[in-house]
C-alpha cells in the first residue's frame, strides 16, 4: 500500500519523464521547438565503465543470449587512483 506524498511522488516523476526527450533528457516544450533548431551544442563525455563494457562485448562476439557485462571497480582501485594506495 503506497501512502499519499508516495503516490504523489510517483505521479510527478511519471509527468516530468513524460516532458522530456528519453534520447537526451531536454525538455520537449523546448526541444522539439523550431525555435531552437541549431540552437544545441553538444560534449562528448565517455563513462569509462560504460567504455568497458563496450569493449568487453566488442571482443566476445559469441556471449550467450542475455549474457550481461557487469562493470566494476576491484577493491582498492578506487583508492588506487585517488593516490590513497
Amino acid at each position: 500500500m503506497w501512502l499519499p506524498e508516495d503516490v504523489e511522488a510517483a505521479v510527478a516523476f511519471l509527468e516530468w519523464e513524460r516532458s522530456i526527450c528519453q534520447s537526451c533528457a531536454q525538455p520537449l516544450d523546448e526541444s522539439m521547438d523550431p525555435e531552437f533548431a541549431g540552437a544545441y551544442e553538444t560534449e562528448v563525455l565517455v563513462c569509462h565503465a560504460c567504455a568497458e563494457k563496450d569493449r568487453r562485448r566488442n571482443a566476445n562476439k559469441h556471449l550467450p543470449d542475455g549474457a550481461r557485462i557487469v562493470a566494476f571497480l576491484p577493491e582498492g582501485r578506487r583508492e588506487i587512483v585517488r593516490g590513497y594506495g
